[in-house]
């Protein structure tokens, strides 16, 4: 236990908890001691009274606390001392960030969404804040949030959470129609159909190739559609066009003749 004689004394303290009585003040940083000429130490009442106002610092958990000790001999003759002690906070608060999550393009990345850090402080209220610094491209952005937990007196600690929003989606594509044609018609795309295409990101480029089997009485065509995104995520479908020949020739006969009965009649004649 700390012993003081009867004369000013400044002691500091660390604040460490939400409630500190004048018991248990007293008990910490010990009582003063006091001799007189008459009467015995053993029965000089010693008391205090505190003086909390000066605790005007961090919401009013911290500052100054005047205590003054008062020393009474059984005469009624009285001496006076006074003890300040500090209360001070200078631990920043303990913070816990949410997990790292990756998303899609699409998703929400507020707070709501991606998490909320918690935070605990051993004195007074906490206010947790972010921020966040955005990096990356339209296929993979990454955004560095950084958590904030501040008390009252100005203690800082932070931590990071890392959002990632990818775009790892392919697009949508929808192909035409199949359709048989004639074997003259046209079987380009701007006559057999185009094929629809969206993608929940970026752009889509649509594409499409030629696989061509049969004859020339029925030829087919597997025509395959590809959709890709800006992000090199890509989806096809298949088309099938038949080009059929089921038109009769034309033909044209030679003009009607009359021949004599001993002429010849082939062909050549």
């Amino acid at each position: 236990n700390q012993k003081q004689t009867l004369a000013n004394w400044t002691g500091e303290i660390k604040k460490g908890g939400p409630v500190y009585g004048a018991a248990f003040l007293a008990f910490l940083l010990g009582q003063p001691t006091a001799t007189d000429d008459c009467t015995p130490t053993t029965e000089i009442a010693i008391t205090f009274v505190d003086d909390n106002s000066g605790l005007t610092e961090c919401d009013g958990i911290a500052g100054a606390i005047i205590r003054t000790w008062t020393a009474e001999d059984a005469c009624g003759n009285v001496s006076t001392c006074t003890q300040t002690i500090r209360l001070i906070d200078n631990t920043a608060p303990e913070i816990t960030c949410p997990a790292d999550v990756d998303l899609d393009c699409t998703d929400s990345f507020e707070p709501s969404t991606t998490g909320m850090a918690t935070a605990t402080d051993d004195c007074n209220e906490v206010i947790v804040s972010h921020s966040d610094e955005t990096s990356g491209d339209d296929c993979e952005m990454i955004i560095t949030r950084t958590w904030t937990a501040e008390d009252a007196c100005g203690n800082v600690s932070t931590c990071i959470q890392i959002i990632k929003l990818i775009d790892n989606t392919a697009p949508e594509i929808t192909c035409p129609a199949d359709v048989e044609l004639n074997c003259t018609d046209n079987s380009e795309p701007s006559s057999a159909g185009m094929p629809t295409a969206t993608d929940d990101c970026n752009g889509v480029t649509v594409s499409h190739s030629d696989e061509i089997s049969g004859d020339d009485c029925s030829q087919m065509i597997i025509r395959t559609w590809t959709a890709e995104d800006a992000c090199g995520n890509a989806s096809s479908c298949e088309q099938i066009i038949r080009l059929i020949d089921n038109e009769a020739p034309v033909i044209t006969c030679p003009e009607d003749m009359i021949l004599e009965c001993v002429d010849g009649f082939g062909p050549d004649v």
